[in-house]
Formats: C-alpha cells, sequence, structure tokens
C-alpha cells in the first residue's frame, strides 16, 4: 500500500508540473494577445480625439469665415451680398444656409418695399436702385432671387401721362378722350380721380421696370406728356373710366 501511495503522489506531482507549464505557456500567449488589443483600443482612442479636434478646428475657422461673410451680407452692396450668400452655402450646414437665404430675402424685399411703395412719384432714380437689387439677384441666381423677383414684379407703378384738373370744363370729357387715344394706339389707359383735384391719364399700370421702359417709349413716341411720370397710386381715389 506503502508503495501504491508513493506512486499515486508522484502521478499527482508530475500532473502539478504539466499544469503549470502549460499555464505559463499560456500565459506567455496570452500577454501579448492582451496587450496588442489594449495597444489598438488605445490608437483607435486617439485618432477619435485626433479627428475631433480637427472637427473642431475646422468649425472654428467656419465661424470666423461666416462672422466676416455676415457683414457683406447687409452692407448695402447687393451684388456682393447674393456672392456671399452662395459661397455660404459651401461653408455653413444646409439648414443654416436654408435660414441665412431667408434673412437675406427678407432683408432685400423690405428695400424693395421702401423704394416701390413710398407715396408720391417714383423717381427713375428709386427704379434704378431696385435694379440694382433685382439684376444681381436674377444673374447670380441667388437662393433669395425668387422671392425678390416676386416682390419686385408685384410692386407696380401707373404711368401718368397728363393730368387735368377735375373742375376744369369738360374735364372729366377731355381726360376720357385722351385716354381713348392711348388705348386705341394700344395702351392700357384709364382715368383716375386723385385726391390733389386732377384726373389722371394713365397709360399703363405695371411692376415698376416695366412702367418705367413702357413712359419712356410713350415719351420717345410723343404719346405721353414729356413730363409724364410713374405714380405709386397712392393719391388715386377712384377709376372713372373705363
Amino acid at each position: 500500500m506503502a508503495e501504491l501511495d508513493e506512486l499515486s503522489k508522484r502521478i499527482e506531482r508530475l500532473e502539478s508540473t504539466k499544469s503549470k507549464r502549460w499555464g505559463a505557456i499560456a500565459q506567455q500567449l496570452v500577454s501579448p494577445l492582451i496587450l496588442l488589443i489594449i495597444g489598438w483600443w488605445l490608437n483607435g482612442q486617439l485618432e477619435q480625439s485626433k479627428q475631433i479636434l480637427q472637427r473642431a478646428e475646422l468649425d472654428l475657422r467656419r465661424i470666423s469665415a461666416v462672422q466676416g461673410m455676415l457683414e457683406q451680407l447687409f452692407s448695402g452692396k447687393p451684388e456682393q451680398a447674393f456672392i456671399t450668400e452662395r459661397l455660404m452655402k459651401r461653408i455653413v450646414e444646409q439648414e443654416l444656409a436654408d435660414e441665412i437665404s431667408r434673412v437675406v430675402a427678407q432683408y432685400y424685399k423690405g428695400e424693395l418695399e421702401r423704394l416701390g411703395q413710398a407715396p408720391g412719384r417714383i423717381s427713375e432714380a428709386q427704379v434704378r436702385e431696385i435694379r440694382r437689387i433685382t439684376e444681381p439677384a436674377k444673374r447670380l441666381a441667388a437662393d433669395s432671387a425668387a422671392e425678390i423677383a416676386k416682390t419686385a414684379d408685384a410692386q407696380k407703378a401707373f404711368i401718368v401721362g397728363r393730368s387735368i384738373a377735375i373742375d376744369s370744363a369738360d374735364g372729366k370729357a377731355t381726360a376720357i378722350a385722351a385716354a381713348e387715344a392711348l388705348r386705341a394706339k394700344g395702351y392700357d389707359a384709364a382715368v383716375w380721380s386723385s385726391r390733389t383735384g386732377y384726373y389722371g391719364i394713365v397709360a399703363g399700370h405695371l411692376p415698376i421696370e416695366e412702367a418705367l421702359a413702357l413712359k419712356r417709349k410713350a415719351v420717345a413716341a410723343g404719346d405721353v406728356e414729356p413730363d409724364a411720370y410713374l405714380h405709386s397710386g397712392s393719391r388715386f381715389l377712384e377709376q372713372v373710366w373705363p
């Protein structure tokens, strides 16, 4: 029995030695793998941090560029503003670019309304200012161009070719006869009474830029008086003919 016990102990010691040996081998194999995994994870974290820093730096550059461009949008120079509006689409996110375009459209629509809805006569200088906004908006295909063009087309002017005093003898009949003569020549003529005590003989009611072009043509043809002018219609009371 003593010999069996001794043999059993030797077998146990041998098994223990083998187990320790395989454990050491396994440890030698696993440790580099763990280190490799940890190193890969750390490199990933470093690369991610680097990308975050790069994005933050790019965002700061964009913010700085946008701040400089905002001044150009509302500097009173429409052509420069519409060029800047297009450039900003390449710098900022789409949602922000759309919001900027809406603000630009509102700003220049307000300018057009101020120029076109001023009471009384509309001077050629005012029409030039209107054109200074509408032409570059269309030519540069700004996102705000559609809204600006819609506003410009909605603003109309009367071409007042002649005025006759309401209290003059046969004033109304004379005014109607003059308007009929213009109609015979192809003008969309009408007669309006006004607060100032005159009948206005109108050669047309058109978007402001078109009205100016037609007025010049009518003056050159001798169809209206040389001092014919554009008017917002703010002084008119009612259309008395046709």
